[in-house]
């Protein structure tokens, strides 16, 4: 499941539950009927996550399993917004931190996982318009893990949503900015910026992608890609660039020394998020993403790995649907920017990634969708169109 293999997960838990069953050990029964759901819901099969998450709440609470009692609790907070009752959804999210807290682990980072239920209560304020509410939550967010530079992105889209005045929310930013304590020193842009320039400047090459120097990468073979007026991507539910699922769609081609990438992209479908971007790949453990959809319709991320080491390096709230996303490589630095409108630029961050000459480069799309963010079902996952590429060196 966590490598993105969600069908074959269904098929192993299917089977670890008959056997649980069939000995009468209702400890391991509880996990797989709860991690069950949370797969169905993944999949946007609301239906039997909805069945799989009430025969969680009712089998954890009696075997007094209080971590999945709490992610049962998850799971139909998620499946109540989805279906419009808000009260409920925020009780249930409640009801996840009050166990939560109750718990004192080892082995677990508690303090990660309320951080985690207090997002999703945040949202769940934002869809029923109480902003002052969801402000307090994602405030506490960042209380809890203060150091950990992907919940702080993370709680600064929620807060930069609820916000409803953007230098209220650029004050914030600076003054948490002045507590050392707070943040990682990779992460550079807690909100967007005018960019001081453009370094390349040169007329644009535009790519043809079928061309034989691009590849299509598609591990599960469930995703899909067509070139027409640009390139549009389809990925299926659960498709991911982080840790060890790198099941993502992507297309990319070789190239070495400077370069400067840019791309505009747009939902294709309504009725599926648009999550995805430019992608610097060198290896599983060295790649560069700039994103737009992370957290939000209108959010965009700069992040990936560096050295074996997860990083956030910058984000930001860009309020158009149209987003022009620009990545630049001069020597090991490697600059962020983005535009509504290809003449105002901002800075969604720069960082030092230092290594070797050829990497690859090219356009991908997300299919693993926060459905806190984004209440829907999506079975079919996310679709995100590229009007255009342009990649050039100088």
């Amino acid at each position: 499941m966590n490598s993105g293999d969600s069908q074959g997960a269904i098929s192993r838990f299917q089977q670890s539950l008959e056997i649980s069953t069939k000995i009468g050990d209702d400890k391991h029964k509880s996990w797989n009927i709860v991690d069950m759901a949370g797969i169905f819901l993944s999949l946007g099969d609301i239906q039997k996550a909805e069945e799989y998450a009430y025969k969680g709440l009712e089998i954890t609470d009696r075997v007094g399993n209080k971590v999945y009692l709490a992610i049962s609790y998850t799971w139909v907070g998620i499946i109540s917004t989805y279906k419009g009752d808000l009260e409920k959804a925020v009780n249930a999210h409640q009801k996840t931190i009050q166990i939560l807290r109750e718990i004192h682990s080892p082995w677990e980072d508690m303090d990660s996982w309320i951080a985690w239920a207090t997002h999703r209560l945040g949202w769940t304020y934002l869809h029923k318009g109480e902003r002052l509410k969801a402000l307090n939550q994602f405030k506490e967010m960042i209380e809890l893990k203060k150091t950990d530079p992907f919940i702080l992105a993370v709680a600064l889209s929620g807060l930069e949503e609820a916000y409803q005045d953007a230098e209220e929310f650029h004050a914030f930013c600076r003054h948490l900015q002045e507590n050392p304590e707070i943040g990682d020193p990779l992460f550079v842009q807690w909100y967007l910026e005018p960019s001081k320039g453009i370094s390349f400047t040169r007329d644009p090459v535009y790519e043809d992608f079928n061309s034989p120097d691009w590849v299509w990468h598609d591990q599960f073979g469930d995703c899909s890609f067509k070139i027409g007026s640009g390139v549009e991507i389809h990925a299926a539910n659960g498709r991911d660039l982080w840790y060890i699922n790198l099941s993502a769609p992507r297309i990319l081609r070789q190239v070495s020394g400077n370069f400067s990438i840019l791309t505009v992209c747009i939902p294709v479908y309504e009725e599926k998020p648009a999550r995805g971007g430019i992608l610097l790949w060198k290896d599983e453990r060295n790649f560069l993403r700039l994103e737009k959809g992370d957290s939000g319709l209108y959010d965009i991320i700069f992040h990936g790995y560096i050295g074996d080491r997860d990083v956030v390096i910058g984000r930001g709230r860009l309020t158009s649907e149209r987003a022009l996303l620009r990545l630049e490589k001069i020597g090991v630095n490697v600059n962020a920017l983005c535009s509504a409108d290809g003449k105002e630029w901002f800075s969604v961050g720069h960082v030092e990634f230092p290594v070797d000459d050829p990497v690859e480069v090219g356009l991908y799309a997300i299919g693993n969708i926060n459905r806190s963010v984004y209440p829907g079902a999506y079975p079919d996952g996310t679709a995100i169109r590229f009007e255009s590429f342009q990649l050039l060196g100088q």
